[in-house]
């Protein structure tokens, strides 16, 4: 097997044990079947595969890539990480503890912008309730904004053929927003109009969710 191709199937038997670990696959259709067939794999016997295929490899994308899946597999096998090192070796970033004085700068900004006085939070809380979208208004929001980003996207980019975005306006989740591939070109985007959706954020939301983000990467992933 070729490198990516065990690191795809690293990641399909770790997904038996942590299904939100492979979001959506587009490998090799007789592989993905042949490891939902067998048994599933301790996550010990994952990590060291992950450890011996980590150790041939010279592509520092894949190579984070594995890394992130042995990091998995070690935690899931019960070992405990100090958590700046789980999030490097997972997302190859260091934590860090930030200034309270950026935070207290930042307050201070907001406290002189909002109108009205009393405490912060509530004045902040008030001021998303005032620039809400109407429950009745997102859907047709939502649809404006997706049209208008999917051409200058398509302008910008280019679109796969007969890429689409379909959307659900929902309520009696936790979530305001989500999205899911569904391959073969389409993503499904929910808003949940039980929680207030600042019009401030409809674009940014549209642009992040559809185009030109996760849909367009993910269609054109698909189409490569």
């Amino acid at each position: 097997m070729t490198h990516p191709e065990r690191y795809l199937e690293l990641a399909l038997r770790l997904g038996r044990h942590e299904p939100d670990i492979v979001d959506f696959y587009y490998g090799p259709p007789d592989l993905e079947r042949r490891v939902a067939d067998e048994p599933p794999l301790e996550p010990s016997r994952i990590s060291a595969d992950a450890a011996d295929l980590l150790a041939e490899l010279d592509d520092r994308w894949l190579a984070a890539q594995v890394r992130a899946l042995e990091t998995t597999a070690r935690t899931l096998a019960g070992e405990e990480l100090p958590y700046a090192e789980e999030v490097e070796l997972k997302y190859g970033i260091r934590p860090q503890w930030a200034d309270e004085r950026e935070f207290e700068h930042g307050h201070a900004l907001l406290d002189e912008a909002l109108p009205g006085s009393g405490e912060l939070a509530a004045r902040f809380s008030r001021y998303l309730e005032g620039v809400a979208l109407p429950s009745d208004l997102v859907g047709p929001a939502l649809s404006e904004a997706v049209a208008l980003l999917r051409e200058r996207t398509r302008e910008a980019v280019g679109l796969p053929e007969g890429e689409d975005v379909e959307l659900d306006v929902v309520t009696g989740e936790l979530w305001l927003g989500f999205a899911r591939y569904l391959g073969e070109f389409r993503t499904h985007i929910a808003l949940n109009t039980d929680l207030p959706f600042p019009a401030t954020e409809l674009v940014w939301f549209t642009a992040h969710e559809a185009y030109p983000g996760h849909h367009t990467h993910r269609a054109w992933q698909e189409a490569d």
